[in-house]
């Protein structure tokens, strides 16, 4: 037959058995869905905007309105990561990096919904992790993948550039 490309061809290791339980083999076929795929995308570019929308001195009805888009995306990301757990087994899961990329970033969501509900302060570093979940559309989006493997292969570079910058600011 014809041979897979070599990240489908990884996860076929992951498919479920014969044996599976049916619940397990609907989960795994759904989590792979081109539909579904495109609406964990759309909701990353929700949760962008959402993340952009906030400011200093915003409305109250905004606010308001942000906490509760939040509290939604969360769910669809947690909703997203516990499908996947399913249908691709844990250790399935953990063989992507974008799904442990992205289960981090749901774990930290979670743990700052979780600290806001206690009336915790500082919560700005964690409601900023979020926007981290836009590396995901690098994935799928070849321009944007392509923009940051070459911002990464760059950083290493800008540090004597920088050291220099400093010693003139000083």
């Amino acid at each position: 037959g014809e041979a897979l490309p070599p990240d489908e061809a990884r996860m076929a290791a992951f498919r479920p058995r014969v044996d599976s339980s049916a619940f397990r083999i609907g989960v795994y076929r759904l989590v792979h869905r081109p539909w579904f795929g495109a609406a964990v995308m759309a909701a990353i570019v929700a949760n962008t905007l959402a993340l952009g929308l906030e400011h200093h001195m915003m409305p109250l009805w905004l606010g308001d309105a942000l906490a509760a888009t939040n509290v939604i995306l969360t769910a669809v990301f947690a909703a997203e990561m516990l499908l996947k757990l399913v249908g691709l087994t844990p250790r399935g899961y953990v063989s992507d990096v974008f799904n442990c990329f992205g289960g981090a970033i749901v774990i930290v969501s979670l743990s700052e919904l979780a600290l806001a509900s206690d009336g915790g302060s500082g919560l700005g570093v964690l409601r900023s992790v979020r926007l981290l979940r836009v590396q995901n559309l690098a994935r799928s989006w070849t321009t944007l993948n392509a923009l940051m493997r070459t911002v990464m292969r760059t950083i290493p570079k800008m540090g004597p550039c920088s050291i220099v910058l400093l010693l003139f600011m000083v």
